[in-house]
């Protein structure tokens, strides 16, 4: 296939009970001009010889092979080959609506956008409903707010979803025009876990022409050992602490509208705050102890950037040794 609309990139790895739900999904499709490019990421279990057995039955499905490395890895390596004039990725244990790929494409065509966002409708697998950190997650795969109509621009987009509080860097949740990654070089950061925080922020701060969609047509499944049920602890730490670092660099070394520096700054202050609050107090002591190099670079961070305009972070970061202290006796004592 020399040429296609859409590229459709589904990285897996060992998830052979769910990935014939995924495959399924994209072979009921109504629209028909795209590509599906599959990339193993060092399966161990039956999930390869299932991507060969449809890869036989269709032209269209080209499948990459590489060792493990992670997520961000595997969709650098899809997106690299992609020929699309639209990219869409989707998770191997997810799924997606039957008319999907025609409704994004034809309203991508319509706006001449560069990148489109609708809904998603999460659900659990038996035995992990009661978790209180999936059961906030789910919320946001569906937007409740009010949004434009028209088309806005990528840092319009982002603070009003900040706003609204229904911002989510979920990839499967955005078809993106092809032409923005060769523009800008975006790409997924590898080695590190939350890898689609920054590669959200910087898709964002570059598309001038963003328009929401109200329509559900993705499917997530939340099950116990997927990679964001999964990651916890110091990884989390790392994945946040850097994307922040890499939000504050990026704002330091582009020239920016007034709007676009308050979207980079509340997006570092928001990283900040996760690392520290959802992560790093969390911990064990042995873990904790760990990671002290790196959240020490965190606060020398914080100060230098005033505290991303929050007086409460900068005394923090100037103040660390005794609020720490606080914090942890008042969690002891808890």
């Amino acid at each position: 296939m020399d040429k296609c609309s859409i590229s459709v990139i589904v990285p897996f790895y060992n998830v052979e009970p769910y990935f014939r739900d995924c495959l399924d999904s994209l072979a009921r499709q109504s629209f028909t001009e795209y590509e599906l490019i599959l990339v193993d990421d060092g399966s161990t279990d039956h999930s390869l010889q299932i991507a060969e057995e449809y890869a036989r039955q269709d032209s269209r499905i080209r499948i990459i092979i590489k060792e493990n490395e992670g997520q961000g890895k595997a969709r650098n390596r899809g997106r690299e080959i992609a020929k699309g004039k639209y990219i869409y990725f989707l998770d191997s244990d997810d799924y997606i609506a039957d008319h999907t790929l025609q409704t994004l494409y034809e309203e991508a065509e319509r706006w001449n956008s560069d990148l489109l966002l609708f809904n998603g409708s999460a659900f659990c697998e038996q035995g992990i409903e009661d978790d209180p950190n999936i059961q906030g997650e789910m919320a946001y795969y569906r937007k409740k707010g009010k949004y434009p109509q028209e088309c806005c621009s990528g840092a319009q987009a982002l603070l009003l979803l900040r706003e609204q509080e229904e911002y989510s860097c979920s990839v499967c949740l955005q078809f993106v025009r092809s032409e923005l990654f060769r523009q800008h070089e975006i790409s997924f950061p590898e080695g590190i876990i939350h890898e689609d925080e920054y590669y959200s922020f910087l898709l964002f701060m570059y598309s001038t022409r963003v328009k929401f969609l109200p329509d559900t047509l993705f499917f997530r499944r939340y099950r116990r050992e997927s990679t964001m049920t999964g990651a916890r602890g110091r990884k989390s730490f790392y994945g946040y602490a850097r994307t922040c670092e890499w939000i504050s660099d990026w704002e330091g070394r582009n020239v920016l509208s007034s709007l676009e520096h308050r979207c980079a700054r509340e997006h570092a202050r928001m990283f900040f705050q996760t690392a520290l609050y959802r992560f790093y107090f969390r911990l064990p002591e042995t873990e904790r102890n760990q990671i002290e190099e790196g959240m020490e670079a965190l606060l020398v961070l914080a100060r230098q950037k005033r505290g991303w305009g929050s007086g409460e972070i900068f005394l923090v970061s100037c103040l660390w040794k005794p609020y720490r202290w606080v914090r942890l006796h008042r969690r002891r004592k808890a």
